[in-house]
């Protein structure tokens, strides 16, 4: 009796532990935006950039929700548009910009980007025309690149999350379709990767359960061959 009595106050130490660590449940607002006469004055993007990362105080102890909800609200989210290999682009911010970086490093950081996505609007209709909101077309590419990247997608581990995703990009895709006046071609290859990766992912999965080499082998062929254009995805 007395070692279950302790095992649960351990538990309970543990847990209160947790929560006493994230202390902020709202996003960090950025001092300096877009639009302001400081953000005019700077005259190199390292600046700007400079300009927005997230004190080191206020970054360990922002929720993952809401941290999350910062790096949606990031005044330059749509640096990855400007490299030739948006892949690029969007791996350079997450090693520039520190919530992003602590978003990544966090495990629970992918789920919280997958139930952002989740909620994202695709319609034109709903969907903000100003740079200075978190829903624009724009925005979603930003998530599914994030939710490609290595750096998050390796921490969906279970079946259930891996599902889950699959089933969230397939309905965007869907969705793009619907819309496709507002989305190019280039806005269907960020769904096409998303949901790649997690194709690949499930085959790999479920190779690693058979002992039969040679299948395996096949299995990873077949995958190449059936997503070579989205091996040779570009801007």
């Amino acid at each position: 009796m007395q070692k279950r009595v302790s095992t649960i106050l351990i538990l309970l130490t543990i847990s209160l532990g947790i929560k006493a660590q994230y202390l902020i449940d709202t996003p960090y607002e950025y001092p300096v935006r877009p639009g302001s006469d400081e953000w005019a004055a700077f005259t190199t993007g390292q600046q700007m950039v400079d300009a927005c990362q997230i004190p080191t105080d206020i970054l360990s102890k922002l929720t993952t929700k809401a941290l999350a909800e910062t790096c949606m609200n990031y005044p330059l989210f749509f640096q990855y548009t400007a490299s030739n290999d948006e892949r690029d682009g969007i791996a350079y911010m997450i090693n520039s910009f520190n919530g992003l970086k602590e978003l990544s490093n966090r495990k629970d950081g992918v789920i919280e980007l997958m139930n952002i996505y989740q909620e994202m609007p695709l319609e034109p209709a709903v969907l903000s025309r100003s740079l200075h909101g978190n829903k624009t077309i724009l925005h979603v590419g930003y998530v599914e690149l994030l939710l490609s990247n290595e750096e998050f997608f390796q921490h969906l581990s279970s079946q259930q999350d891996l599902d889950k995703l699959k089933k969230i990009t397939l309905e965007k895709y869907q969705g793009k379709v619907a819309n496709r006046d507002a989305y190019s071609l280039f806005g269907l290859q960020k769904s096409l990767l998303l949901g790649a990766k997690v194709l690949e992912k499930q085959i790999i999965k479920e190779n690693h359960l058979l002992n039969n080499k040679r299948l395996r082998i096949s299995s990873k062929l077949m995958l190449i061959q059936n997503l070579s254009c989205l091996l040779k995805y570009r801007k």
